[in-house]
């Protein structure tokens, strides 16, 4: 069973697809199959994937199978943010992977690192906390090539033969 969003992106997959293959997708009996060892999918972030199998199929190609990608679909085609990429990214590694495509700007996440120090005066322990803004690039730290990406065209270079 999809969620609703993951129905509606493979809504734009299709649109998609037809505009940049040139065919009538209503011409086509398309039928959508997600395997997953989770009990539910859910979720826009396989829109762009969805959007690569569909042309692949459309134009009869196969898909190189040691790059994954994640991001949403949009209906110009672009390729939408999404979150968890470095989780993402190490099930893509775990699973083969040696290129993970990811929508632009999203190659590296930043976060804030709380650091805490603390006084003691008498009795009493007084404790501050701060954040320290980190940035890790997602490729070094889980050792996969990650490639950012605009729109479905750029994904089309690394997915089909």
């Amino acid at each position: 069973m999809f969620w609703i969003d993951t129905q509606q992106s493979i809504q734009v997959a299709k649109e998609v697809a037809e505009d940049v293959t040139e065919l009538d997708v209503d011409k086509y009996d398309l039928i959508y199959t997600v395997k997953s060892e989770a009990t539910l999918v859910g979720g826009p972030s396989a829109g762009a994937s969805l959007t690569v199998a569909t042309i692949a199929a459309l134009q009869k190609k196969e898909i190189k199978d040691d790059i994954m990608m994640t991001g949403t679909i949009n209906s110009d085609g672009t390729i939408g943010e999404v979150g968890g990429i470095l989780e993402k990214a190490k099930v893509a590694k775990e699973l083969g992977a040696e290129v993970f495509l990811v929508p632009k700007g999203q190659g590296t996440q930043t976060y804030l690192r709380p650091e805490e120090s603390c006084v003691k005066r008498g009795s009493f322990i007084f404790c501050t906390t701060k954040y320290k803004e980190m940035t890790v690039n997602i490729g070094k730290d889980v050792g996969i090539s990650i490639i950012e990406i605009e729109n479905i065209n750029d994904a089309l270079k690394y997915f089909i033969f």
